[in-house]
């Protein structure tokens, strides 16, 4: 289960800045974006998941809950230099998370294309861009929360990134070439997409391109993928009927609870909250938990 939502979050009220239909569009991936997380609790609600969540209910119910407590407890006390370097190791791990989706995605539609999984070499091609996004992503997000001290360094990350990315490409045409007879022009584009996928981070330092590009292709991946789930979940005993109510279910869960995380931030516009200490501390580190940011973004 996603422990925190994904860092888009942080400058969708700037997103909605602007009139038209791109804003309008813009806003709607956003939330999509963020709605993708309880888009997650579809599995605690299946039958066929449920089994699984039963017997592994450290991995799926403990420790999920575990830490989000801990995370947001520890934002609560915790100076801001210390919040930074965790949320410096948040959005390492959210990248890293997004690129085993990326893998995740290419073996669906390797083996839906050639009915085989993914060579050890296009993964590690997948996994090289990610480890470069990484890299990317610490002056990106990193720079406004960060220590001066290492701005410097993030820079140097940066640059090297963006310069070896570059072998990575070519690496990648390497393996293309080499695999080519296993291949078919859609598992092309999926496995193009999938190295390059971080790519824009080294476009340049706009936070619509740097970041949230990639950011809202990953919570449209997901959902994507939720809705296959749901629309193929076991049928029982009527196997070509479409099961109308796991897609219902989805649909709640990624309208309704995801409205809810699209205005957490609202918690701390609450009188009952401002006028308390505890509580705004309580709601704040909601906030930053929930949205993995810092009110340095919000201002």
């Amino acid at each position: 289960m996603h422990l925190v939502a994904d860092r888009f979050f942080h400058s969708a009220r700037s997103a909605r800045a602007g009139t038209g239909s791109l804003a309008g569009i813009k806003t709607v991936f956003l939330f999509l974006g963020t709605a993708h997380v309880p888009a997650t609790l579809f599995f605690y609600t299946d039958k066929e998941f449920f089994g699984i969540i039963k017997d592994h209910k450290l991995r799926y119910v403990y420790l999920p809950i575990c830490l989000t407590l801990t995370t947001g407890l520890l934002f609560a006390v915790l100076s801001n230099v210390a919040q930074a370097f965790l949320l410096l190791a948040y959005w390492s791990w959210q990248a890293f998370h997004y690129g085993r989706q990326n893998i995740g995605v290419y073996a669906f539609a390797s083996i839906a294309q050639t009915g085989t999984a993914p060579h050890r070499a296009e993964k590690m091609a997948i996994d090289f861009g990610t480890i470069l996004g990484i890299l990317g992503t610490f002056k990106i997000l990193g720079t406004a929360v960060a220590p001066t001290y290492l701005h410097s360094t993030f820079d140097h990350l940066y640059l090297f990134g963006s310069v070896t990315f570059a072998a990575v490409l070519i690496f990648s045409l390497a393996v293309y070439v080499k695999f080519y007879r296993d291949t078919t022009v859609l598992k092309t584009l999926f496995f193009f997409t999938s190295v390059s996928f971080f790519y824009p981070v080294f476009i340049s330092t706009n936070m619509n391109i740097a970041f949230l590009s990639y950011a809202m292709a990953h919570g449209l991946q997901y959902l994507i993928f939720m809705t296959l789930v749901s629309a193929n979940a076991k049928r029982g005993e009527r196997p070509r009927s479409v099961p109308y109510g796991n897609i219902w279910k989805l649909a709640i869960f990624v309208l309704v609870v995801g409205f809810l995380f699209w205005r957490v931030g609202d918690l701390k516009q609450l009188e009952v909250v401002k006028s308390s200490w505890l509580y705004t501390a309580a709601a704040l580190s909601f906030w930053r938990s929930v949205r993995g940011d810092n009110v340095t973004f919000c201002r």
